[in-house]
């Protein structure tokens, strides 16, 4: 019986994409729980996502002023140390340098815009623009 050489990420060429085994946790933070897989334009879906749990968690928590810049920040931060590592990841089990899916970094980016914003929607329109 001949058996098989399991298939690897070496086992493809250069820039091909691998669709093998997937670092799950990776995949979901990196694509921010699907927003990145909205068509078209999927970083701006990132960006509107953290922008409607921006909104809706902070009116939630009742959190305005300084408690609302430190829970946005705090969130940046969360996002960036996780997405990270995460894009990384993403970036090489997919082969792809910078895949359009990834929006992780946009919703860092968004939060750290909207953490100098006043909670309303006027304010969450003009930091997505």
């Amino acid at each position: 019986m001949k058996t098989r050489s399991p298939i690897t990420e070496e086992s493809f060429p250069a820039g091909s994409i691998y669709l093998g085994p997937r670092t799950k946790w990776a995949w979901l933070v990196a694509r921010f729980f699907g927003a990145g897989q909205m068509k078209p334009g999927p970083g701006t879906w990132g960006s509107v996502v953290a922008a409607l749990i921006w909104y809706f968690g902070l009116r939630a928590a009742h959190l305005n002023g300084w408690a609302a810049v430190a829970a946005t920040l705090a969130g940046a931060a969360v996002a960036t140390a996780v997405g990270i590592p995460a894009a990384s990841i993403v970036e090489r089990e997919s082969g792809r340098e910078d895949p359009g899916y990834v929006v992780i970094d946009e919703v860092a980016g968004q939060w750290l815009t909207l953490a100098a914003a006043t909670v309303d929607w006027g304010h969450a329109l003009l930091a997505l623009v």
